[in-house]
């Protein structure tokens, strides 16, 4: 796999609390709480679609986005945890 073509990390900063309910939204990315006002969501994604499919999943949700961040995927770190 070429350096341009290994997949990415994502790191999501949204403004907010989510709690288990939403996680079905968001199946198979991580949800960290930052604070009570901020959550991060790290999600591993192979294309801009699928990223794009993440920030509309987010935007219909009314959910307001405060950051967007890519990372080769051993750069993440790994003290973050999936709730499940």
């Amino acid at each position: 796999m070429t350096p341009s073509a290994r997949p990415l990390l994502y790191s999501i900063q949204v403004k907010g609390q989510l709690d288990d309910r939403w996680l079905s939204w968001f199946d198979g990315l991580t949800l960290t709480q930052l604070t009570d006002r901020e959550v991060t969501l790290i999600c591993g994604l192979l294309d801009q679609s699928g990223l794009h499919g993440v920030l509309n999943r987010i935007f219909d949700l009314g959910i307001e986005l405060i950051a967007v961040q890519s990372f080769p995927d051993s750069n993440v770190s790994t003290n973050e945890r999936k709730e499940q």
